[in-house]
């Protein structure tokens, strides 16, 4: 298809979502399937930690994992939690359940009147790249921010390996999950600690494509945020990020495909169209199986 025609193909979709209100809902619908596929297949959240999707009625209930002695959970076993995608707090758990808050995930992605007039680009597919940001994204960064909440392990420049060794080190788990930067991600596999137990993937590109690199030690799975568009990365250089086991660091709910809510001029205050995502969720880590490391500053 050549570029006159799908800049045709777009502009005919656009004036359908201006004049149907079928059409708008059926296209908010489909950026809300979408995007929530992206979430689970893609998302760093659901790929680390444990989690379901949650029925009418039901309520989030987090088992606690084992404190560290064999008759019984350690008094203060500590988890942080989301109570708004800005906003979290810590607890330390005594009981072997823990109901975590709910909070929304919201994006309000709107096509003004005169955004559509001026504009040659796909203004749909650039609202559904800001729906991702605003949900999956979102959610990402603040996981990032949950973790740290703990104290780092020193990230040093010249031993990225041993480094990431002594991050995993530091977790209560023996298997899990590590997140890295594209930068992070060059230095590790220069890195003759880390090198010396890294496994690729070869036949599995797939998995690559989703960011998932190889597995480490045939315990710890490396994704790396390099194969994102850049408006997507949630990995600071510098910085790199491990989780245990899933159902041992964290826990994350939804309540299955994100709604979309059609938007007019009307609800606005200004000509255009637009669409309201939302989505309810929990999330909870805890602190024992949750570890980064970072680069000092001098």
């Amino acid at each position: 298809m050549n570029i006159e025609r799908l800049y045709d193909l777009h502009t005919m979709i656009l004036d359908m979502v201006f004049k149907s209100h079928e059409v708008h809902k059926a296209v908010g619908e489909y950026i809300a399937k979408k995007g929530y596929e992206f979430s689970h297949r893609e998302g760093y959240v659901s790929r680390m930690l444990a989690g379901e999707h949650l029925t009418q009625g039901r309520h989030s209930v987090v088992r606690v994992p084992r404190g560290d002695t064999p008759l019984h959970r350690k008094p203060g076993v500590k988890a942080v939690y989301a109570s708004s995608p800005i906003r979290t707090g810590d607890i330390d758990l005594v009981d072997t359940m823990f109901m975590p808050p709910e909070f929304m995930l919201i994006a309000k992605p709107f096509i003004e009147q005169r955004e559509r007039n001026s504009s040659v680009a796909d203004l749909i597919a650039e609202k559904a790249i800001q729906v991702t940001e605003g949900m999956t994204v979102a959610q990402e960064r603040l996981f990032i921010r949950m973790i740290e909440q703990k104290k780092p392990v020193t990230l040093r420049k010249t031993q990225p390996g041993r480094s990431f060794i002594d991050m995993i080190d530091s977790l209560s788990d023996d298997h899990g999950a590590t997140l890295v930067s594209e930068q992070g991600f060059k230095a590790l596999v220069e890195d003759k600690d880390f090198i010396a137990k890294w496994r690729p993937w070869v036949k599995e590109e797939w998995k690559v494509k989703q960011g998932n690199m190889g597995i480490w030690n045939d315990r710890f799975l490396v994704y790396c945020d390099s194969t994102r568009d850049p408006s997507h990365r949630v990995v600071s250089n510098g910085t790199m990020y491990a989780t245990g086991r899933p159902e041992n660091a964290g826990h994350w709910t939804d309540r299955g495909c994100w709604e979309a809510d059609p938007m007019t001029g009307a609800t606005e205050g200004m000509p255009g169209r637009g669409w309201m995502f939302h989505s309810a969720a929990s999330l909870v880590v805890f602190e024992k199986n949750v570890a980064w490391a970072k680069q000092r500053v001098r």
